[in-house]
């Protein structure tokens, strides 16, 4: 199967001398699959296997992987026990806004590639304070933010305990 990434990825990727890859994604509450996009940009179903034989066979170093679908911690613990260094989901059992994802991914982005470029955990913690903070604009921020979760490797859970 060949799967799809955005053209966005190719024109993020030349500007940040990152190799990234968008992925459209969606995860249905309490299923180990993933729903994303194929080059025919069809739905393809992704069963836990298959996600793990895609990334084994990518055979490339990732580091992370952000999976903004609502219900996406399994999907989440999948990529890490493939080896992926880092991923930010949402809780197995949350819905999460449009607003807030699109609100956490313009500040992490901009924390990790902009300006300083903070690590993963430094970007992931600027961006749920970000967040956090703008509910004066957005009166759902505060009770989405404690929706992300940033997963490690090595087994630590970073859930919304960021002090902002």
């Amino acid at each position: 199967m060949n799967l799809f990434s955005c053209n966005s990825s190719l024109q993020f990727s030349q500007n940040t001398g990152y190799d990234l890859r968008f992925f459209l994604t969606l995860v249905l509450e309490h299923e180990d699959y993933l729903i994303i996009e194929d080059a025919n940009m069809e739905a393809q179903r992704l069963k836990a296997n298959e996600i793990k034989e895609f990334l084994v066979k990518s055979n490339k170093n990732i580091q992370l992987a952000v999976i903004l679908s609502c219900h996406s911690e399994s999907i989440g613990n999948i990529f890490i026990n493939c080896g992926i260094s880092h991923v930010i989901c949402i809780k197995r059992d949350e819905e999460i806004k449009d607003m807030a994802c699109l609100i956490f991914t313009r500040a992490f982005y901009s924390a990790l590639f902009d300006g300083i470029k903070q690590s993963v955990c430094e970007a992931y913690q600027h961006a749920i304070c970000v967040l956090t903070n703008s509910q004066k604009n957005y009166r759902f921020a505060k009770e989405e933010a404690k929706k992300f979760m940033l997963l490690h490797k090595n087994g630590t859970v970073n859930e919304h305990s960021v002090e902002c």
